[in-house]
């Protein structure tokens, strides 16, 4: 039983503000607006488009469904595509009939009132009819023809869809030549492989080259910065052992001078711990 509140599971309110919505693309743009009331409503796309066509389907067929929405005064609102028996007969009777001789494009565009979209659509349900409802088209061309009214030939009619062409069969050259196609797309495929395999592999090794002559530069500075860090440093000590040698020359100097100066019998004293002094000096150098 069809809720009062609700249609199809979506409430009145819902199904009330998408069709507004799709007025206000003025029935053109169905997409964008399926979109922008998805947005909306955080529904999918898809979802509201195949709301949208049920809809359309159940109140063409479910008088339930089709009392509801009148009762909510949407029915205006409710735009189909789809063609009402009497919209069938009246195309079907216009477009079989050739006592005027028209084409099926000017009786269309006659029928559409100059609409370009309408007249294609009028096409294409006269094509969909002769395919998918011939019982329908022949019934109104028996009844013209008991009418003497004269009709189209509609088996050379440009509308009629072209047999299908007829299917030959493959023949064993063909699989052949199929199979060896395929064997050669696999093996280029393959060597494609192969050959991005080793751009990627010699990209790697490259990298790994250039990193390592980056250290490599890196160590022979810092050893070329201990060399001269030991040069300075040979420097330094010969300097200094040639200062402390100096040195020691004043000062032994010094201790002769003393000694020079040395008269009383405390300088002999003296004297004599100086000696000591520079015996023990010399020993050492």
């Amino acid at each position: 039983m069809q809720s009062k509140d609700k249609i199809l599971g979506w409430t009145i309110t819902d199904i009330k503000d998408l069709l507004h919505t799709i007025k206000q693309k003025n029935y053109n743009n169905l997409v964008q607006a399926f979109q922008e009331f998805a947005d909306k409503t955080n529904r999918k796309t898809f979802s509201v488009r195949n709301f949208y066509y049920k809809l359309i389907k159940e109140y063409d067929s479910n008088p339930n469904i089709k009392k509801i929405i009148k009762a909510n005064k949407l029915d205006s609102d409710l735009k189909t595509n789809h063609f009402s028996d009497s919209e069938t007969n009246i195309l079907l009777r216009k477009l079989l009939r050739f006592d005027r001789k028209e084409s099926i494009r000017q009786s269309c565009m006659e029928l559409a009132n100059g609409d370009t979209k309408k007249m294609i659509r009028y096409q294409n349900k006269f094509r969909n009819l002769l395919k998918k409802e011939p019982e329908k088209v022949r019934a109104i061309l028996d009844e013209y023809k008991q009418k003497n009214i004269k009709t189209r030939d509609i088996k050379y009619n440009n509308i009629v869809m072209l047999p299908k062409k007829k299917v030959e069969p493959i023949t064993q050259n063909e699989i052949q030549s199929l199979f060896w196609g395929l064997v050669r797309l696999v093996k280029k495929s393959a060597q494609d492989e192969i050959e991005q395999n080793l751009i990627r592999e010699a990209e790697f090794a490259n990298s790994q080259l250039e990193k390592s002559l980056i250290d490599l530069r890196r160590k022979n500075i810092l050893i070329k910065e201990l060399k001269e860090q030991n040069e300075k440093l040979k420097e330094r000590i010969a300097e200094t052992q040639k200062n402390l040698q100096s040195s020691q020359e004043k000062m032994l100097s010094s201790f002769l001078t003393l000694n020079t100066l040395a008269t009383s019998s405390k300088m002999e004293e003296l004297k004599s711990f100086i000696n000591s002094l520079v015996v023990s000096e010399q020993k050492t150098n």
